[in-house]
């Protein structure tokens, strides 16, 4: 028979075995959804109507502001830079382009954005309106550069 002092140290360091690998399991579990969510659930370009007037006090935000143009995308996306629109219109919206790019022959307006990357904040993102011969939106995409 044993001795009923001498399991009670083996009996409490068993708990405390379960009790840190439970806590450890438990730490890894929140660190995994947080890691999900970041990379499935949040969209830095949703969130906020488009207004002129909100685009453009975002536009002079400092820099280190965080993706301070980025909720407005999707609504720009959606309401403003509607494929086909003339592009005089969309600029007179957004008012003139930050930048402008040609891709495949077409011109783009760059507006930017902020750093809108949820990893590391590395690179601007702008969002780009690409415009046809006709002088028409023919595409809206954002780009980190």
């Amino acid at each position: 028979m044993e001795n009923p002092a001498a399991e009670k140290p083996k009996r409490r360091a068993l708990l405390w075995l379960l009790a840190a690998l439970g806590t450890v399991f438990l730490l890894l579990m929140v660190a995994l959804l947080g890691l999900a969510w970041m990379i499935f659930g949040a969209d830095p370009f949703d969130g906020a109507e488009f207004t002129p007037e909100a685009w453009a006090e975002a536009g002079r935000l400092s820099p280190e502001v965080q993706c301070a143009r980025g909720p407005f995308v999707r609504s720009i996306e959606r309401d403003v830079a509607v494929i086909g629109r003339p592009v005089a219109e969309v600029r007179g919206v957004l008012g003139a382009p930050d930048h402008e790019r040609n891709w495949d022959g077409r011109s783009c307006d760059g507006y930017y954005l902020g750093f809108c990357d949820a990893f590391f904040g590395i690179d601007p993102d702008s969002l780009f309106v690409c415009v046809d011969e006709q002088g028409k939106v023919a595409e809206v995409l954002t780009l980190q550069h």
